[in-house]
């Protein structure tokens, strides 16, 4: 796989993979787009439900196609979103810079911040209101993407093991109020005990509690 720029835009492409087109983002077309236009009427979309609040920070720490990011970003949160394969990051980067000539884009994309590095590393820098994580649904296609999307991620996937993740998310839950982690309408909890589940269609969001900020903010008053 390397990056190659094709009329202007930066695609990944596949020379040994012949049943791959070069693949590329944009934020001011297609399915992303057409939710967008809908981010008026947020309430009716999953995971604005999941993460139970509007005009919050939310650090998003598996980004990939930026998708539900950019869907938050819409819906007023504040997002950062954090990537870890260099090769998606640089995609996503590409798309933000073409995104910003549309005035209605470019508006939503102020509030997106997009970052290449390891997750856990953003989660451990601060307090979030919600911490978001999305892993790849191992052997199915992803609800939202086509099969070529899908394929890409999967090549191209970061965090591999049940273990990983679960440890991903009990660090998330010490540093956020709220964390929602997306699985497969049927798939397996990747920690027990969610506080709320909203599925939808393939799609299911398990809800964790975190650390209530009032909580942190006393324990920081003990401690000066």
């Amino acid at each position: 796989m390397k990056l190659v720029p094709i009329d202007g835009v930066l695609h990944l492409t596949f020379p040994q993979e012949m049943d791959l087109a070069p693949f590329a983002v944009f934020f001011d077309r297609g399915a992303l787009d057409f939710k967008r236009r809908l981010g008026g009427r947020g309430g009716g979309h999953l995971i604005y439900k999941a993460i139970g609040k509007t005009r919050c920070r939310v650090l998003d720490v598996t980004a990939g196609w930026c998708r539900d990011a950019f869907l938050l970003a819409s819906l007023g949160c504040d997002v950062t979103a954090v990537e870890k394969s260099e090769l998606i990051f640089k995609l996503l980067e590409d798309a933000v810079t073409r995104g910003q000539s549309d005035s209605d884009v470019g508006k939503i994309l102020t509030r997106l911040h997009i970052n290449h590095g390891d997750g856990r590393e953003f989660i451990e820098r601060e307090q979030w209101d919600v911490v978001c994580i999305d892993p790849m649904f191992t052997g199915v296609a992803k609800k939202g993407l086509n099969k070529k999307e899908s394929q890409v991620l999967q090549k191209l996937g970061t965090y591999s093991s049940d273990a990983e993740l679960e440890a991903l998310i009990d660090l998330a839950i010490g540093h956020s109020e709220r964390v929602v982690v997306k699985r497969p309408l049927k798939g397996s909890l990747l920690r027990a005990n969610p506080v709320a589940q909203f599925k939808s269609g393939s799609t299911r969001f398990d809800v964790y509690k975190g650390v209530d900020r009032g909580t942190i903010d006393k324990g920081d008053s003990e401690r000066r």
